[in-house]
């Protein structure tokens, strides 16, 4: 049996999208198979009706319900089929496992009102978040004042948050480092619960 990928750990934005789309599959293939049945029964007990008048019944009801569930867990699929370009390179990964000794979380997407922020890789000491992502240097200073917001909001004032957009800086400063510990923990905690 497979072992369940968490958010945060690498290889997660690609294992959750699959599970929204086979949710959002199976929430729909119930919702149509629940109309087509009772679309049959209601014909079975009045052969005189047609097959549109068939739709009177409360399956249909049910299945009308059935929809609102799963139009939310397509939506949340789009989400992760937009992310799933965004996953943590497998050389990244490799690199920042062999050298990081801190709370490390993976493949993090984090959204604002108008834009979002991907982190490849996003690791946390004691009041410090360090995070490395695909973007550019006006748009990491606009993540870092994001992060900065939720932290405050969440009452963790005077951690310090550092976006990068070079690769190597990232790595040189993760060296350098503490080991984790319960506070570097809870700081990861709170950034995952505002990934999606």
């Amino acid at each position: 049996m497979r072992e369940r990928t968490y958010k945060g750990a690498f290889g997660y934005l690609n294992v959750q999208r699959k599970r929204e789309w086979i949710k959002t599959l199976l929430l729909f293939c119930i919702s149509f198979g629940m109309l087509f049945l009772g679309m049959v029964i209601t014909k079975h007990r009045n052969p005189d009706i047609s097959w549109s008048a068939s739709r009177n019944n409360f399956l249909t009801v049910a299945a009308v319900l059935g929809i609102l569930p799963s139009a939310r867990f397509m939506i949340s699929a789009i989400m992760f089929e937009k992310a799933r370009k965004y996953s943590c390179p497998g050389k990244l990964f490799e690199k920042i496992d062999s050298c990081c000794r801190a709370s490390v979380a993976y493949e993090l997407y984090l959204t604002a009102y108008k834009e979002e922020y991907p982190l490849y890789c996003c690791v946390c000491t004691e009041n410090e978040v360090l995070s490395f992502g695909p973007f550019d240097e006006k748009k990491a200073g606009r993540g870092e004042e994001h992060i900065k917001a939720i932290l405050k909001k969440e009452g963790r004032n005077g951690v310090s948050v550092k976006l990068f957009t070079d690769e190597k800086a990232f790595i040189e400063r993760i060296r350098k480092t503490s080991d984790a510990s319960d506070k570097s923990d809870e700081l990861l905690g709170i950034m995952k619960s505002v990934s999606i």
